[in-house]
C-alpha cells in the first residue's frame, strides 16, 4: 500500500474588481499553480478562492473527451490526466476580463464558495460530492464546505477518503465559531448519508482542509480544534509540531531547496510555519499573518469509528519573494491508512 499525495492551497484567484486596485497577477499565478500540480503530481489538489480569475490558465489544455460527458480533463504528457468537476469547467478558454467576469458570475450562481479541486484520474476517482453553504458569512461569496469521497488505487481494497474542503470568514470570530459548528453538523450528516449508501465508515478516512483564518496557538484555535484526549471529535492537526514529532516527520529542505517542513523546530525559524506570511509579497494584512491553513484528520466522530490515517510527509512550500503562487503558501502532504 502506498501513500497518496494531496495539495491544499488558497489560490487568491479572485476578480480584479474585488482586489481594491492591488496588482496580483492572477493569470500568471494560475499558470504557476498549474505548474506546481504538474511537478508534484498529487493524487488530489484542493483549492480555495478559485473565482474565475486565471481559470483558463489554471486548467490550460482542458478538453472534454467524447467518452465522458460528466467531467473535463487537463492534458499533460500522459494524456488526459487532471480532472475537474464538470460544472466548474472553463466556459471561455481565454484569459482576460471577460472570461474573469463570466466565470466569477457563474461560480457565484453555482454557490461554489470559491472551492475547487483537481484529481489525477489515473489514480483516483470521485464517488460522491455535496456542498453546504454557511448560514452566516461576512462576505457575499456563499462561503461553505464541500464534501467529496475519493477512491485511490494506491490504497486498494474498500478504503476511501472523505474530504471536507472549506474557507472560513476572516475578521469575525463569532462567524467562524458558527461555521465550524456547521462543518461538524455537515460532516455528521454526510457520514450518515454515506453509511446509508452502503459505505463502511471503518474503511473511510476523514480529512478536513482549507483556509480557516484562525491562527495556530491562539485561544480561538484551542477552543475550536484542540479538544481533550477523550473527545471523540478531536481534530488531529497534521502540521502541528507535536503531531509532526509523534509521526516521525523531520524538518528538511525539499528538492528545490525553497520549502521547509513544519515541525518542532518551527519556533527556531520564526515564521517558517506561517502559511500566510509577512515575507510573501502578496500579503495585504500583516497583522493576520500566521499558520491559518490546515489539514486535519479525525479517527472518531460521534458514533463513527473511522479509518485512521498516518501522515508520512508534510511541507509548506515557499516561493521566492515576488514569485509567489498566492498570498498563502501551499500545504503538501502524504497520507496512508494505518
Amino acid at each position: 500500500m502506498e501513500p497518496v499525495t494531496i495539495i491544499s492551497l488558497n489560490t487568491y484567484l479572485i476578480a480584479r474588481y474585488f482586489n481594491k486596485g492591488r496588482i496580483t497577477r492572477p493569470d500568471g499565478r494560475a499558470s504557476m499553480i498549474r505548474a506546481l500540480v504538474e511537478r508534484k503530481k498529487p493524487n488530489l489538489a484542493l483549492f480555495q478562492e478559485v473565482w474565475g480569475s486565471g481559470l483558463s490558465n489554471l486548467v490550460a489544455g482542458m478538453e472534454a473527451p467524447s467518452h465522458s460527458a460528466s467531467s473535463q480533463h487537463v492534458k499533460d504528457d500522459d494524456g488526459h490526466r487532471w480532472q475537474v468537476p464538470a460544472h466548474r469547467s472553463v466556459l471561455l478558454p481565454i484569459a482576460g476580463a471577460i472570461s474573469e467576469i463570466v466565470h466569477t458570475m457563474r461560480f457565484r450562481w453555482l454557490q461554489t464558495g470559491g472551492l475547487y479541486d483537481l484529481h489525477d484520474r489515473h489514480t483516483s476517482a470521485c464517488l460522491y460530492r455535496d456542498k453546504h453553504t454557511f448560514t452566516v458569512s461576512r462576505s457575499r461569496s456563499k462561503k461553505g464546505v464541500e464534501a467529496t469521497l475519493w477512491k485511490f488505487a494506491a490504497w486498494g481494497g474498500d478504503r476511501q477518503l472523505l474530504v471536507l474542503n472549506t474557507h472560513l470568514d476572516p475578521w469575525h470570530v463569532l462567524n467562524r465559531r458558527r461555521q465550524v459548528q456547521e462543518i461538524k453538523m455537515f460532516l455528521d450528516d454526510t457520514l450518515g448519508r454515506l453509511e446509508h449508501r452502503g459505505y463502511d465508515m471503518a474503511q473511510t478516512g476523514v480529512l478536513v482542509v482549507g483556509d480557516f483564518n484562525v491562527k495556530a496557538g491562539s485561544n480561538e484555535y484551542d477552543d475550536l480544534f484542540a479538544g481533550d484526549e477523550g473527545d471523540n471529535r478531536k481534530w488531529v492537526d497534521l502540521f502541528a509540531s507535536d503531531q509532526r514529532k509523534s509521526s516521525g516527520v523531520e524538518n528538511e529542505p525539499n528538492e528545490n531547496g525553497m520549502a521547509r517542513l513544519v515541525g518542532a523546530e518551527s519556533a527556531k525559524h520564526g515564521t517558517d510555519d506561517h502559511t500566510y506570511c509577512i515575507r510573501n509579497s502578496l500579503v495585504s494584512y500583516p497583522k493576520d499573518c500566521g499558520r491559518i491553513d490546515y489539514a486535519f484528520t479525525l479517527e472518531r466522530f460521534e458514533r463513527h469509528r473511522l479509518l485512521a490515517l498516518d501522515c508520512v510527509h508534510a511541507e509548506i512550500e515557499r516561493q521566492q519573494r515576488g514569485e509567489e503562487l498566492s498570498d498563502h503558501y501551499p500545504l503538501i502532504f502524504q497520507l496512508i491508512p494505518r
